[in-house]
């Protein structure tokens, strides 16, 4: 990348690779003790092997959840330059490079996992000031929210991935409890289900599927 970062979050658009937030150190010492959170997006093209500066976030932040939907990117809360919890949901338009603050979360949140199905985004989890539990629904059409079903168990630092029709979540922590379920998510019936354990806590990780439908 061309700039040095941690704490970012990322997501594929239109066959690129958007590098977008995070942490650097002030000082350039890792790890950065104080840190500013970037307003740096990056994107890098695998057909020319390049990474390109594109338009900057309009607040910086790291440790937030990145998608991807609709032909555009939108960011969900994350940490401020400030540390406090963000409650903004930005939106990257790639015809005209350039964000827009295109809504407010319901509830200031970071270390959220977040997933798309169709024109849904699903929001799970983190450090909020309610539940960290709490599942929320994001029609990126309307830029409208809906309080889902809640998720079996707390998590921050989560990951969700969708399959088929169905959402996923492993990994995270609360407190001192490691989370070592993968739960499923289905929103025709709004509940979630512990379907499986992990052999180990997962924190943070990277998850993703390779086939159309994961086991129900």
């Amino acid at each position: 990348m061309l700039i040095a970062r941690f704490g970012h979050g990322s997501a594929e658009l239109e066959n690129c690779l958007y590098v977008v937030g995070g942490h650097t150190a002030i000082a350039g010492v890792f790890p950065a003790s104080p840190s500013v959170s970037l307003k740096q997006v990056e994107r890098y093209d695998p057909l020319t092997n390049k990474w390109t500066m594109m338009a900057p976030l309009r607040d910086g932040v790291s440790n937030a959840a990145v998608v991807s939907a609709k032909l555009k990117l939108f960011v969900f809360g994350g940490t401020t330059i400030h540390r406090d919890k963000a409650s903004k949901v930005q939106c990257y338009d790639p015809v005209e490079n350039r964000w827009l603050i295109a809504a407010e979360c319901p509830q200031p949140w970071r270390y959220t996992a977040a997933a798309v199905l169709g024109s849904q985004i699903f929001i799970m989890g983190g450090d909020t000031e309610f539940t960290a539990a709490s599942a929320y629904r994001f029609d990126c059409e309307t830029n409208l929210w809906t309080r889902v079903g809640d998720m079996t168990s707390k998590r921050m630092s989560c990951h969700a991935v969708a399959s088929g029709n169905k959402l996923y979540v492993v990994g995270g922590y609360f407190g001192t409890q490691r989370c070592k379920t993968l739960d499923c998510y289905d929103p025709m019936s709004d509940n979630w289900n512990s379907i499986t354990t992990v052999p180990y806590s997962l924190i943070p990780t990277a998850f993703v599927s390779t086939w159309k439908h994961l086991p129900a």
